[in-house]
């Protein structure tokens, strides 16, 4: 089920920057650590500013299978990340990361659930994705 769009930004914690520096243009990205996913290891990032496209690459430090753990290595001070607001803003709001280079982002990509097929969907499963599309950002706190 298909829950909407979604473009994520770059992120780093105040103590990776006090030490690496604040990226100030774009390609700046390319002399910092980075964390990303693992399905992102080897892809240039590419990041847009309203028309404008760019593709960089940094140094990846670290790789996870999720943005739970991206977003705790990020926190922990290893590198910048690409991370979906809904993920990021929590830490944010609590100081433990920090917004970079606001006006890029990447393109929109889908935000899906998955799940598998059955013939019989536990009552929980369902009211689970009954209630996500509404609560989407207090589920991510988690």
């Amino acid at each position: 089920r298909k829950l909407g769009s979604i473009a994520s930004g770059l992120y780093a914690s105040p103590g990776y920057l006090a030490r690496a520096g604040r990226p100030r243009r774009v390609r700046d990205i390319e002399s910092h650590d980075a964390v990303t996913v693992r399905a992102m290891k080897d892809a240039p990032w590419r990041l847009r500013k309203g028309d404008e496209s760019v593709e960089v690459r940094p140094r990846i430090v670290a790789v996870g299978d999720d943005f739970s753990f991206v977003r705790a290595a990020a926190s922990a001070g290893m590198g910048l990340a690409i991370l979906p607001p809904l993920f990021a803003t929590p830490l944010v709001d609590a100081g433990s990361l920090v917004p970079l280079l606001q006006k890029w982002a990447t393109p929109h990509g889908s935000l899906s659930v998955v799940w598998p097929r059955s013939r019989f969907m536990a009552p929980r499963v369902r009211a689970f994705l009954d209630m996500l599309p509404a609560n989407l950002e207090e589920v991510a706190r988690f």
